[in-house]
């Protein structure tokens, strides 16, 4: 009787080990939000739906909202009473064209912070902690659908542009920073939220600001404002540079990287077109870059 009984319990499905077209069907039905808490139930479901890409998804946008006074000034986000800080952003979704506020009292990690990068949820930002030299920079992630936030070692030079590859509470999440370490020699710096270690290679030459910064399929990209363009393979720990194709250097623009499935584009928005002709809109070219 008690050997049946075991063989009983033994035999009940488990769920997580839910057929991966199963998880499929049921995250297509899912909202974002609910998605992340879907994955999170636990690592089956997360690792077996880890490729899932709903089709036609647009990203959603995050954007600050300060609180205003009557006379039209900026109201403090300190609060009298206990001392403490309060934020507020606004989450917007183009699909269902929704909007919501959402408050967020975590003291004041967000005073100051500037983003750096979005993906699957998360989104990675940097803070200068050292006002004086600008150096010392502390990055953290932020879900803004869970609230939760990550806070990563500091970084002892200073961070312009930052990129990760995937979300923060994956073994295989990889950080990549990029900073001027003096007038004529550049750095990329590599961490692990794992292993809580950086890493870095130092680099000669001077490519002007970092204008835009992106991660796709193992190299680390940046745009830079001389038409330059860097790329830092993680597996040959290699740093390569290229000229940008010859119609986007002939106009003063606003380079962007952008991840389309896969593929590496190039966007600038020319301000030289704007301010021309402001009624017809900026003038926006793309192209596709080989990787």
């Amino acid at each position: 009787m008690d050997n049946k009984l075991e063989e009983t319990k033994t035999e009940r499905p488990l769920w997580s080990t839910l057929p991966v077209d199963m998880l499929i069907s049921i995250l297509e039905r899912l909202r974002y939000a609910d998605q992340i808490r879907f994955r999170a139930v636990c690592k089956g479901w997360r690792s077996d739906t880890y490729g899932f890409k709903r089709e036609n998804k647009l990203p959603w946008l995050m954007t600050w909202k300060w609180p205003i006074e009557e006379d039209g000034s900026f109201a403090s986000l300190r609060k009298e009473e206990d001392g403490s800080i309060t934020t507020w952003y606004n989450l917007y979704d183009p699909i269902r064209k929704q909007n919501s506020i959402v408050e967020s009292t975590q003291d004041a990690i967000f005073v100051g912070s500037e983003f750096c990068d979005a993906k699957d949820g998360w989104v990675l930002f940097s803070k200068r902690e050292d006002l004086n030299t600008g150096k010392t920079t502390s990055l953290f992630f932020y879900n803004p659908f869970t609230t939760k936030i990550i806070k990563l070692a500091r970084s002892y030079l200073k961070v312009t542009a930052a990129s990760f590859t995937t979300t923060p509470d994956s073994p295989d999440c990889l950080i990549f920073t990029y900073s001027k370490f003096s007038r004529t020699t550049s750095s990329i710096g590599t961490y692990s939220p794992l292993r809580k270690t950086w890493k870095r290679i130092y680099f000669a030459g001077y490519h002007g600001s970092i204008l835009s910064s992106i991660y796709i399929e193992g190299v680390f990209y940046c745009a830079f404002s001389l038409n330059v363009m860097g790329s830092f393979n993680l597996a040959t720990k290699e740093w390569k540079t290229y000229g940008y194709p010859m119609r986007i250097c002939r106009a003063p623009y606003n380079k962007y990287l952008i991840d389309f499935d896969g593929m590496l584009l190039l966007q600038a928005n020319s301000t030289a077109a704007v301010s021309k002709a402001s009624h017809h809109g900026p003038s926006t070219t793309a192209c596709e870059l080989s990787h």
